[in-house]
C-alpha cells in the first residue's frame, strides 16, 4: 500500500510540473522522496501529449515520438 501511495505522489508531482508554464528546453530534473525524476517538456502546442515509460526504461524510450509529435503538440516525456 505504501508503494501505491508513493507512486501516486510521484505521478502527481510529475503531472504538476509537466503542465506548469515555463520556458525550459533542457531536461527538467526533480527529486521526490529520494527518487530522481527527469523529463522533457517541449512547451509548444495547445494539446499536451504525456508519454510515461515503463519499469527499467527512461525518457529516451520516447525519442522518436518526441521528434514526430513535437512539431504539432506539446510533448512531455
Amino acid at each position: 500500500m505504501k508503494k501505491v501511495a508513493l507512486l501516486s505522489i510521484i505521478a502527481f508531482s510529475i503531472l504538476l510540473l509537466a503542465f506548469k508554464s515555463s520556458q525550459r528546453s533542457a531536461p527538467i530534473r526533480i527529486k521526490n522522496n529520494g527518487v530522481n525524476i527527469a523529463y522533457i517538456d517541449t512547451h509548444k502546442g495547445d494539446t499536451t501529449l504525456l508519454f510515461v515509460h515503463g519499469w527499467c526504461i527512461n525518457k529516451g524510450y520516447w525519442s522518436n515520438q518526441l521528434a514526430y509529435f513535437s512539431k504539432r503538440y506539446r510533448v512531455v516525456t
